[in-house]
């Protein structure tokens, strides 16, 4: 029994362990191209604003925020700038046959988009236990990005749930619909609603006003900026079609909520 406990930690021990090369951020205007361009190690490349074209081996892929790529040692690969942009780029010296998905998008943590800021933040600098921190945030990586690789074996409406929770996150503070969220995924709005309501129990527009509705009662209890500035910031028509909805979630006005914080 003693023995059997410590078996999953021996195994442990006994995984290569990743080393990190290089950890930065790139960012370059409309038109600014990166050539096609080899890595003698894996990179990892998070893309944190714009759209992009990025061409690896004899693919082109989207780059848009909270798309991860993950490209392999000596694969050709470039970057073609349809807008301005800008991304994290992590590169691992890691086993040819690392089990890491090619395309993935982080989570509605940016759980990938923080490990890559942080190492990003702990590369350059010669803080305590430096090599340490690395070590881990390199390790967390590994983690995120092989089960992303998992999430890729969920089955199909999952995965089109998953996509859809994805451009809500990033899209809430706009005039976002449910419309355009399904044909941007190649779906119609009623398959979608039908998704959501199987896989997570409400609609994909509870979804959307519960996240506009959180974002902007952090706003109203943490500020004072007018009521007009916040339903502009969440995605509302107006302040009173926010006044109803925190009043609906909530049971007090904006104001009453105001009034009453510490």
């Amino acid at each position: 029994m003693h023995q059997a406990m410590h078996q999953p930690w021996e195994r442990l021990h006994k995984t290569p362990r990743l080393r990190l090369e290089v950890a930065g951020h790139y960012a370059a205007p409309i038109g600014k191209h990166f050539p096609l361009h080899r890595d003698r190690t894996w990179e990892v490349i998070y893309y944190r604003t714009g759209a992009i074209d990025s061409v690896v081996g004899g693919e082109v892929h989207q780059g848009l925020p909270g798309v991860v790529l993950t490209i392999p040692p000596g694969l050709a690969h470039a970057e073609r700038a349809t807008t301005a942009y800008s991304n994290y780029f992590i590169q691992v010296e890691a086993p040819a046959e690392q089990a890491w998905p090619r395309l993935c998008y982080d989570d509605e943590h940016a759980s990938i988009g923080n490990v890559c800021g942080a190492l990003v933040r702990e590369w350059p600098v010669g803080a305590a236990d430096r090599c340490q921190m690395i070590a881990l945030l390199v390790d967390q990586l590994d983690i995120l990005l092989r089960r992303a690789l998992e999430q890729t074996h969920l089955a199909s409406g999952e995965r089109l749930v998953l996509e859809a929770e994805r451009l809500i996150h990033e899209r809430f503070r706009g005039r976002l619909t449910i419309a355009e969220v399904a044909s941007e995924i190649g779906i119609s709005p009623s398959f979608l609603r039908t998704l959501f309501v199987r896989h997570r129990g409400q609609t994909p527009m509870a979804s959307l006003q519960a996240m506009r509705v959180q974002h902007a009662l952090g706003i109203i209890r943490n500020s004072n900026v007018s009521l007009e500035t916040v339903a502009d910031a969440c995605g509302y028509d107006s302040a009173s079609h926010l006044s109803r909805h925190v009043k609906r979630v909530t049971g007090q006005s904006p104001g009453a909520l105001r009034i009453s914080r510490p």
